[in-house]
């Protein structure tokens, strides 16, 4: 999962087919990787890494989603049904494993610390509508419906993106507090607890995701850092959180 970090190539989506997004999704593993720092604007000099803050990986995944759909939005104005396929392929696939990670992981272990305030919410109800959004919207593709694809593209735009902002506002302020009161903000032992909780039991498909979320913040940043730092602060967090065999994967 290092190696994908620097970055896999594999995760831009190249390798896919016209024939839509379940055979992009296979053709997705095929291509081989490569390193982005021949690509990208890397400082010569490395600067003393960010304090590993394993739970920002949930957070910084967002970011990632975010930059995913603005490059569907891309192919969307081009008209470009091929680019939207495997563009809309890899970022499903994404979603698949941060969903997963969310669900069976960082909202029962934070959100029940504070009384299940992401069942209060109703976060979980969120992630139903947008499976069945996201199915409406791949058939759509996978039938070469152009037309119909930009009306079910933009009806699961407008509701992912709002429930990004509901997760954010109901979990994230709830995780510095979480970290503060059962482990002290210590990076080790957070790692530790994301490990446990949040990648291993998810960790099925990690070593593409990690790959992906690294190439994506690599190129497009967050709000508030360039690109090599987002995929700096992503990396080392997702570091921590690891074991050093699922490391060397």
């Amino acid at each position: 999962m290092g190696a994908c970090c620097s970055v896999n190539e594999s995760a831009k989506g190249e390798g896919h087919t016209k024939h839509g997004p379940e055979n992009a999704k296979c053709e997705d593993d095929k291509v081989q990787r490569k390193n982005l720092e021949t690509k990208s604007n890397v400082p010569e000099i490395a600067t003393k890494p960010p304090r590993a803050i394993p739970f920002a990986v949930m957070r910084n995944c967002h970011e990632v989603i975010r930059a995913a759909i603005s490059e569907c939005d891309t192919a969307l104005e081009d008209n470009n049904h091929h680019v939207l396929t495997q563009g809309f392929a890899s970022l499903t696939r994404c979603i698949e494993t941060h969903a997963k990670m969310e669900e069976n992981g960082f909202f029962p272990l934070v959100g029940d610390y504070f009384g299940g305030a992401h069942t209060k919410a109703g976060l979980a109800e969120l992630h139903v509508t947008d499976e069945k959004l996201t199915k409406e919207l791949t058939k759509a593709l996978y039938d070469g419906d152009m037309e119909e694809a930009k009306i079910k593209y933009k009806a699961w735009k407008e509701h992912h993106l709002l429930h990004l902002k509901k997760e954010e506002e109901v979990m994230m302020p709830l995780v510095p507090k979480f970290a503060k009161a059962t482990m002290k903000g210590d990076s080790i032992k957070m790692g530790e607890v994301f490990n446990k909780h949040i990648l291993t039991p998810n960790f099925d498909d990690a070593v593409w995701f990690a790959g992906y979320c690294c190439w994506m913040l690599s190129r497009h940043g967050t709000q508030k850092q360039d690109g090599f730092t987002a995929m700096r602060v992503f990396a080392h967090g997702l570091q921590y959180g690891s074991t050093p065999e699922q490391w060397e994967q």
